[in-house]
């Protein structure tokens, strides 16, 4: 093969290498989801540096059965099989400066919803600190806490705890009442307000001893 034919198939082959498609950044224009007639998991996009626009383009997944789809105007990344512009598969997302990551730590696992806005809610936070621990929420009144011996659930003022600290217990606490169980078999009951016992038929019985005590003893 002369050297001249040779420089030539290398030209043609670079040319050819140049032209085929490999990844790049895209804008989401559409998107396509179960909610329509084509019951799909794609979008159409178009190209930042070439405006190219590609409709229905399937968008990867790690795990079947998980959905989270990107909005008109989110960053994606695109790559194309076998370098073939016809053959596009959205793989990632990226932050921009219309939407930025949520506040976290470099050991911080989080999740939260809406993405990018001042007022979402943290669906999940894990920590990998001294002390494991997961915190779910849904706006100000829903708070999930769980750490390896204790768990918290808040919903608006009431509060339900349970911890294998101190031997153990669990504490349901709302507006001012506490209902306190301890593993040792101990339960106590302290009503803010009026505490009311009632049934058909209602029995107190202590195997050793029974203390009633008030200012006013009403026994009908």
């Amino acid at each position: 093969m002369s050297a001249a034919l040779f420089e030539s198939i290398s030209r043609i082959a670079k040319h050819e290498a140049q032209n085929q498609a490999s990844s790049g950044v895209a804008i989401v224009v559409d998107t396509h989801s179960t909610s329509g007639s084509d019951n799909d998991y794609a979008l159409n996009i178009k190209m930042r540096d070439t405006a190219l626009v590609l409709s229905q383009v399937p968008i990867a997944v790690g795990v079947l059965g998980f959905a989270a789809m990107p909005e008109p105007g989110d960053l994606v990344v695109v790559v194309f099989t076998e370098g073939d512009f016809n053959s596009p598969i959205v793989v990632g997302k990226l932050y921009h400066p219309d939407k930025n990551p949520p506040e976290h730590q470099a050991d911080n696992l989080i999740m939260s919803f809406p993405a990018g806005e001042a007022e979402a809610s943290t669906l999940l936070n894990i920590s990998r600190s001294a002390e494991a621990n997961i915190n779910l929420s849904m706006g100000e009144d829903f708070t999930l806490s769980l750490t390896p011996e204790t768990a918290t659930l808040t919903l608006g003022d009431m509060k339900l705890e349970i911890t294998t600290k101190s031997g153990g217990r669990a504490e349901l606490a709302a507006g001012g009442s506490t209902i306190v169980m301890k593993q040792d078999g101990d339960i106590s009951i302290s009503a803010k307000g009026k505490l009311l016992l009632e049934g058909s038929e209602v029995e107190i019985k202590g195997q050793s001893k029974v203390t009633v005590q008030g200012a006013e003893l009403n026994l009908n």
